[in-house]
């Protein structure tokens, strides 16, 4: 099942929001709220779509990724155990996860080494997806996840440290 966001919005919605009146100033920036409110929610909550990665895949350059991993996704959570790692965006879902999952180059900004290393000691890694709808929008959901669940809990999303730093 692929998780989405921004779908549910119709034209007459979409009519009202291109006014530029203060009260629908007011009512996208809500509606903006819900939407992010929502993504963390399908992303980081307790009913989320979880995929377990095998341990023995990790580093392996000719895994193939588990099942259940919609090309449509587009915003992504890599997990340690039950704790948030990262979260990222990408145009190509299967070849983002691959490089932070089997194998990478260094320009990717790749959190293999942090995933090995987790693997190592022990803990199970999983990823949760969503997809965001437009697709242009993913990077301001990614963001916004990130300054939310840090402005919360400061060492939360160690992996997004890069992130954060922007923030």
């Amino acid at each position: 099942m692929c998780e989405t966001l921004m779908d549910g919005i119709n034209q007459s919605e979409l009519d009202e929001i291109n006014d530029i009146g203060n009260n629908h100033e007011i009512n996208l920036s809500f509606k903006i709220d819900l939407e992010i409110k929502r993504a963390k929610d399908l992303l980081c909550g307790t009913k989320r779509l979880k995929i377990k990665i095998p341990s023995s895949d990790i580093g392996r350059e000719d895994a193939n990724l588990p099942e259940g991993i919609d090309p449509r996704f587009n915003v992504y959570a890599i997990w340690s155990d039950d704790s948030l790692m990262y979260i990222g965006k990408a145009k190509d879902i299967k070849q983002r996860l691959r490089q932070h999952l089997f194998s990478c180059s260094d320009k990717t900004n790749s959190k293999l080494d942090e995933v090995e290393k987790e693997q190592e000691a022990g803990k199970e890694i999983s990823i949760s997806l969503i997809e965001v709808i437009p697709g242009t929008f993913r990077e301001a959901i990614e963001e916004s996840l990130i300054r939310k669940i840090t402005e919360a809990d400061k060492t939360a999303l160690p992996w997004n440290e890069h992130e954060r730093a922007k923030s």
